[in-house]
């Protein structure tokens, strides 16, 4: 657990070169009364709307296990 996250890290960061934001959600357990596939689009949409603000990878932000 601990490798993937240097890992994610480790790229988010461009081998620690810039700034990096990483955010992990465990949305099952906490947004229990929540329609999951709407919480989900939404989220997507914001990801999405704020990419030109930082650099990252969209495909790894949206990324389901």
């Amino acid at each position: 657990m601990m490798h993937e996250k240097t890992n994610a890290i480790r790229s988010c960061s461009r081998n620690y070169t810039k700034d990096c934001y990483i955010l992990k959600l465990d949305i099952k357990g906490y947004f229990m009364s929540i329609y999951k596939p709407l919480l989900y689009e939404m989220v997507e949409k914001e990801i999405i709307a704020q990419r030109h603000k930082v650099g990252f990878d969209i495909e790894l932000i949206l990324y389901k296990r």
